[in-house]
């Protein structure tokens, strides 16, 4: 090394977003510089939440056997399992948590319904017992789409488990917490999520490496719950993909029985909706493959409409297949297979989504499945041609989206599950009028909600309409130009669920 001249080492503490792409952070607050002058998403400093399988190579993780313990299984066919959330942390090791104790798959009869004694809560105090009434009476009705009249499943099952379950608890006061604070502001609720948080990891790890517990609803719940913490997170927290975790479980669960209680129909039937949201955010297939036996339509989160997503599931599943017939040259047989399957694939499920009509007489229930009709048009043609506005077909089904969208009351339940009908259209809209409504409908799906998600939605829609009205004026085939892929671009994602 030349006399004078330092030596360089790469930085551990960037923010996440440097740290991915592989770029050195100047860590400034709140926002980095190189974040702020490229205009991209900062997602901060703090420790970050990861699930990874360390049982297989494919992982990347370190497998570690586990200590032989009193506890352990006897049966010599029950294969160990790890898949643990582990922190992914710029703090020091004593402030990280645990991360590597295995899931051993146990009988699902040895499993207790809601967990071993060591979950037990022994006690809340006056702050949790107020979070847990503002989960009951506020959090619970803006997750379902179960109107007063009817029985929510997010109060019917998740309340009585949480007050037996530590995990679920925190897991629940934490989405409280977080809510509470954006609505009120108090710094006291800060804190509290803080305290929260670290409570629900630390006995989420607990339950996931305890045999009795790692496969029950409780914690299958908590995981979830995890998951749908993020829409009240800002911009500046960590994310992570805590679906992985739950598809983790349900495969495991899968193993042992194949028909589930009531409460974990709902569970499985949740995850599967939050999953294919996310396979659309992700431009690939959902985690897990459905086939329509998860759950009736009395135990399923969206009802008389949940065979919609099996189409919307399946399109999802194209898209691999797509990216291989645009990597394969002229002539290639390989690439004229794949071709010639999504083509025909296509065909069918186009024709499923002529043919489908929404079983239910409620006026609201027939909008919201017509909305989730339209926009899984629009998906289709974007998977399988490549195409959008100003194509007519996209077009025709923008307007018939947006329309039922319009004729759904803003107050009621539906609504929770229409940020991915309002996106897929309004980023395909050119008409001022309907981009407008798309806007303004999140604006007051926000204002009544208070869902940061909701906010991070609009961005990304309003970011979409930018690089197309930008592309158009230049001459530019913007019907090519696909949402998902101008948000990438961009350095960011959006939250569909």
């Amino acid at each position: 090394m030349l006399p004078g001249r330092q030596k360089w080492t790469r930085t551990r503490t960037g923010c996440w977003t440097c740290r991915q792409a592989g770029y050195k952070c100047d860590e400034l607050k709140p926002t980095c510089g190189r974040c702020a002058r490229l205009k991209i998403t900062c997602e901060g400093y703090a420790p970050r939440l990861t699930w990874r399988d360390t049982a297989t190579q494919e992982s990347g993780g370190r497998s570690r056997k586990r200590k032989q313990t009193s506890k352990s299984s006897s049966n010599p066919n029950l294969r160990g399992h790890y898949a643990t959330p582990s922190v992914a942390s710029t703090v020091s090791a004593s402030q990280s948590i645990k991360s590597e104790d295995a899931i051993e798959v146990v009988p699902r009869k040895e499993l207790s319904r809601y967990s071993g004694p060591a979950s037990m809560v022994q006690g809340l105090q006056i702050e949790e017992y107020r979070h847990l009434h503002h989960w009951s009476t506020v959090v619970a009705p803006l997750l379902s789409v179960a109107s007063q009249n009817e029985v929510n499943p997010f109060q019917q099952y998740l309340i009585p488990m949480a007050y037996e379950n530590s995990p679920l608890l925190y897991t629940v006061l934490l989405c409280a917490a977080k809510h509470l604070s954006l609505l009120v502001g108090q710094q006291q609720d800060q804190k509290q999520v803080l305290r929260y948080q670290g409570l629900a990891l630390r006995s989420l790890n607990e339950a996931l490496s305890n045999e009795r517990e790692a496969l029950n609803d409780p914690t299958l719940a908590a995981v979830l719950l995890m998951q749908l913490s993020q829409m009240f997170a800002s911009d500046q927290e960590p994310k992570a993909d805590h679906l992985v975790g739950a598809k983790y479980i349900i495969t495991k669960r899968r193993r042992l029985t194949d028909k589930p209680d009531s409460c974990g129909r709902f569970l499985e039937s949740l995850f599967k909706y939050h999953d294919i949201m996310s396979s659309i955010s992700r431009s690939d297939r959902p985690l897990l493959h459905y086939d329509g036996t998860i759950a009736s339509d009395s135990d399923a989160f969206l009802g008389t409409i949940e065979p919609l997503l099996e189409i919307i599931s399946q399109i999802s599943e194209l898209r691999p297949r797509k990216r291989l017939t645009s990597w394969n040259t002229v002539g290639d047989v390989d690439g004229e297979s794949h071709a010639s399957f999504v083509r025909v694939s296509g065909s069918l499920l186009e024709s499923q989504l002529n043919s489908w009509i929404a079983p239910h007489n409620d006026a609201d229930w027939v909008n919201t499945a017509e909305a989730f009709r339209h926009a899984a048009y629009i998906y289709l043609y974007r998977v399988i041609d490549n195409i959008g506005a100003p194509d007519p077909r996209t077009l025709r089904h923008v307007k018939h989206c947006i329309d039922a969208l319009r004729s759904t009351a803003i107050t009621s339940p539906l609504l929770s599950v229409h940020a991915w009908p309002i996106f897929t259209a309004g980023c395909e809209a050119l008409d001022a009028s309907e981009r407008d409504f798309c806007r303004q409908r999140l604006d007051d799906m926000y204002n009544d909600r208070k869902l940061l998600s909701l906010l991070r939605i609009r961005r990304a829609m309003e970011d979409v309409w930018s690089q197309k009205d930008q592309e158009a004026l230049f001459g530019a085939d913007v019907g090519k130009l696909d949402c998902i892929d101008v948000l990438k671009q961009r350095g960011s994602n959006v939250e569909l669920g």
